[in-house]
């Protein structure tokens, strides 16, 4: 399991400190097999669907416009080895 923290505080995406995003964390969970011919592995990203800004800018003077993070993903892997 992989938990992942941006940082303990949050972040401020202009000058004027007015664009800001609030610290946060993801975590990312990977469980399978690994054999000698083949893997088997299942994962998880941002297994607690946290809502989170990768960039926050003002744009005027009333409100903020952002980049949305990666939303919740569920995946299979699959590894065969010749």
């Amino acid at each position: 399991m992989l938990i992942c923290q941006v940082s303990p505080w949050l972040f401020y995406g202009n000058y004027a400190n007015t664009a800001k995003q609030d610290a946060y964390q993801t975590v990312n969970l990977r469980l399978g097999y690994e054999g000698e011919r083949y893997d088997i592995v299942l994962w998880c990203k941002n297994l607690f669907d946290e809502e989170y800004l990768t960039y926050v800018a003002s744009s005027g003077s009333s409100y903020s416009v952002g980049v949305d993070g990666m939303p919740q993903m569920f995946g299979l892997t699959v590894t065969y080895r010749f």
